[in-house]
């Protein structure tokens, strides 16, 4: 797989996100896909295969999204062999009428045209206080 190949399945789960589609966002991962968070969210940590990615990670965050609100505005993106650098910002409206804006920053590794890993970071207070704030 191409550097390109790489940065196109990224590109291309970025484009299923910008479209509100979080189940089918999970398709993009490979079926023991591994996704870690930074922090100490619901959702930070390890989550393991693509089932749990999306029960611990999708889902709930399209709990949080009014539908067709979810917008995603890709940053830099550069790769190299198999290994992608991304950072991009995740806005919506959240089911509280808020808006949500926030920057992240993942490391993906893709294989077989699937997404095997990544590594998220994002303003976790930010995110804990506009989505679980009632926590």
């Amino acid at each position: 797989m191409s550097s390109n190949d790489a940065k196109n399945v990224v590109l291309k789960f970025f484009e299923t996100m910008n479209d509100g589609e979080f189940e089918k966002a999970a398709y993009c991962f490979s079926e023991d896909a591994v996704f870690w968070v930074v922090g100490s969210l619901p959702f930070s940590g390890t989550l393991n295969g693509r089932d749990e990615i999306l029960e611990k990670n999708f889902r709930p965050s399209a709990v949080f999204t009014v539908p067709g609100s979810a917008k995603v505005i890709i940053g830099d993106v550069i790769a190299e062999e198999n290994k992608v650098a991304a950072e991009w910002r995740f806005q919506r409206k959240t089911l509280d009428g808020e808006s949500y804006d926030n920057y992240f920053f993942g490391l993906f590794e893709v294989r077989n045209g699937l997404i095997q890993s990544v590594k998220e970071y994002l303003d976790t207070e930010y995110a804990r206080k506009l989505l679980w704030k009632n926590d």
